[in-house]
């Protein structure tokens, strides 16, 4: 996220302005000039000025900057266009890296973002897909972790329909997938998504038309896989099995007939979905079965 814009309307006073004042005074200014000299040193150690003056850059103005950046430090110079971009510290080890949404495909089609850092001279890069270019971060602990977000169901490369999070650190080397250990962020964020989803599919109205019937067939295909790839991270499951066998319900509940799905592919779609949950329903229930009581006896 850029800045946040504060007030402008602040009253002039003979005091000393305060900290915050100061910050968006200097953000103000990088706004209007050159910063890029900012990226020049051999370790990106950037005080909290400076990385406002950096955030406050428009993203179309760092496009050239920022590409010759990955240029750098991959050796291949992307063709694309900076869409967004952050400059965080995300390990709070001091050296501030650079998050990257360039898009490749000149369409808006973004499947991934890019971080970039530097020190002592060398340069650091690796991508983690997310899907719609998306740059989120999840603060934990002190550090920020990247919020990725990977396709649970798509018709092609270009049109996922649904996505669900994987999270990732900076190690100051690469990025490393952590969604494991980051349950409670899933616990706040993933769930409220899904129970809003399912809410939402169970409000369908019988007499929509073949097309709003299509969408909402497959938004279901797509958050029973989501469901299921989101549980797969933990060995407790986050989706509780009563939740999945309302998602299995729904699936069962759908039927599509020829002239619903002309073109034969959201039918497959949907048989593969259901045994899909099914199966994940009965994995819950032999879990269940394994820890109660007169089974470990």
């Amino acid at each position: 996220m850029k800045l946040t814009p504060l007030d402008p309307f602040v009253k002039l006073t003979p005091m000393p302005l305060p900290a915050f004042v100061l910050v968006l005074a200097l953000a103000v200014r990088a706004s209007a000039s050159d910063v890029s000299s900012l990226l020049e040193r051999d370790t990106w150690l950037f005080s909290q000025e400076e990385r406002a003056q950096l955030n406050a850059v428009e993203a179309a103005r760092f496009n050239v900057v920022i590409l010759n950046l990955i240029a750098t430090a991959t050796g291949n110079l992307p063709t694309g266009v900076l869409m967004d971009f952050q400059v965080v510290d995300l390990d709070a080890d001091g050296t501030s890296e650079i998050i990257a949404a360039v898009d490749v495909s000149g369409r808006g089609l973004l499947r991934d973002i890019a971080v970039v850092s530097r020190k002592d001279g060398a340069y650091r890069y690796d991508t983690i897909p997310a899907y719609g270019g998306v740059i989120d971060l999840w603060e934990s602990d002190g550090k920020q972790f990247l919020v990725g977000a990977q396709p649970a169901y798509e018709l092609s490369r270009t049109d996922p329909l649904i996505t669900y999070p994987l999270l990732y650190a900076w190690t100051g080397v690469k990025c490393e997938e952590v969604s494991e250990r980051a349950r409670s962020y899933y616990e706040v964020t993933f769930l409220p998504l899904f129970n809003a989803s399912l809410e939402k599919a169970m409000e369908q109205d019988p007499a929509e038309s073949h097309d709003d019937k299509r969408r909402t067939v497959l938004r279901m295909v797509a958050l029973s896989r989501s469901v299921i790839k989101v549980n797969s991270l933990f060995e407790q499951p986050l989706v509780s099995k009563d939740q999945v066998a309302a998602v299995k319900d729904m699936l069962d509940g759908f039927k599509l007939q020829t002239e619903e799905d002309p073109g034969g592919v959201i039918s497959p779609l949907l048989r593969n979905a259901k045994v899909e949950i099914m199966s994940e329903l009965s994995r819950l229930n032999n879990s269940r079965d394994k820890t109660a009581p007169n089974a470990r006896r």
